[in-house]
C-alpha cells in the first residue's frame, strides 16, 4: 500500500513508539493525527511539519474516544488507517494494595488497551472501507500469548485486543477494502520498560519496522524477538509460558 496522501490517526502518539510512527508516516506524504493525554503538543512533534496534527484525546474517557473521529475528520480528512498504539501498564501485587487501587487500576489497563481500539475500529470502520484499501493496525504485546504475573490486567487487555484483531479479520476476509493488522512489538525501550531487561529495542526501530510492514502489505508484523517468541508459541507454549511469566 501507499501512504503518500492518507490521513492515519495514531493513538498514544506523545512518546515512544507513536512519536516515532508519527516521524516515519509523515516523512512518506502521510497526514498523521496523533493523540495522547498531554494538555499540549509533544515538542517533537514539531519537527515532523506541519503535516502532523496534535489532539488531545484521553482514552479512558469513553466521551473523548467517541468524539475523536469527527475531530480527525474535521482536521485532517477522513482517516484511511488507523493506529491502536496507546497502552497502559500498572505493576502491582494485587494481594497488597488497596482495593480502591485494583479498580482503577484495572478500568484504566482495560479501556485504554482494549475498549477504546474496539470503539475507535468501530466508529472508523467505514471511513476505512471507503479509502478502499483502509488499514487497521492494533499493536499487541508478547504478553498476548502467555501471561507475567505482576501485571495480570495488562496482559488479559493486550490478550484480548489480539482475539479482537484476529476475529475481525477472519469477519472481514472478503472484504479486501479493510485489511486488519496486528504488530506485535518485543520488549522497547519506552517507559512503560523502565527497570525491566537489558535488551530493548529502540522506538524508533520498531516504529520504521512497522511502516515497512504496512508498506509491503503484511497482515502479522512481528518484530525483532517477537518473531522468534512467535513462532516457538506455536511449537512449545510452555516454553513461551516460562519465558515470559519472568519478564
Amino acid at each position: 500500500m501507499k501512504l503518500h496522501g492518507r490521513t492515519v490517526l495514531v493513538t498514544g502518539g506523545s512518546r515512544g513508539i507513536g512519536l516515532e510512527l508519527a516521524g516515519c508516516l509523515a516523512a512518506r506524504g502521510a497526514r498523521v493525527a496523533v493523540c495522547g493525554r498531554s494538555e499540549e503538543a509533544p515538542s517533537a512533534l514539531a519537527a515532523f511539519g506541519r503535516s502532523v496534527r496534535y489532539l488531545r484525546c484521553d482514552l479512558a474517557d469513553a466521551s473523548q474516544v467517541r468524539a475523536l473521529p469527527a475531530r480527525v475528520r474535521r482536521e485532517l480528512g477522513s482517516p484511511s488507517v488507523l493506529v491502536n498504539n496507546a497502552g497502559v501498564q500498572f505493576n502491582h501485587e494485587w494481594a497488597h494494595t488497596r482495593p480502591d487501587d485494583r479498580a482503577r487500576w484495572a478500568e484504566t489497563e482495560l479501556t485504554v488497551n482494549l475498549v477504546a481500539p474496539a470503539l475507535l475500529t468501530a466508529l472508523l470502520l467505514d471511513d476505512l472501507r471507503a479509502a478502499d484499501p483502509g488499514v487497521v493496525v492494533n499493536v499487541t504485546s508478547l504478553l498476548a500469548l502467555a501471561p507475567k504475573p505482576s501485571a495480570p490486567t495488562y496482559c488479559a487487555s493486550k490478550a484480548g485486543l489480539r482475539s479482537f484483531t484476529r476475529a475481525l479479520r477472519w469477519q472481514l476476509a472478503d472484504d479486501p477494502s479493510v485489511r486488519v493488522v496486528e504488530a506485535v512489538p518485543p520488549l522497547v525501550d519506552t517507559a512503560m520498560a523502565a527497570g525491566r531487561g537489558s535488551k530493548k529495542m529502540d522506538p524508533a526501530d520498531v516504529a520504521h519496522r512497522i511502516v515497512a510492514g504496512l508498506l509491503a502489505d503484511e497482515t502479522e508484523i512481528r518484530i525483532g524477538a517477537a518473531r522468534v517468541v512467535g513462532g516457538l508459541a506455536r511449537v512449545a507454549p510452555a516454553a513461551v509460558e516460562a519465558l515470559l511469566k519472568g519478564g
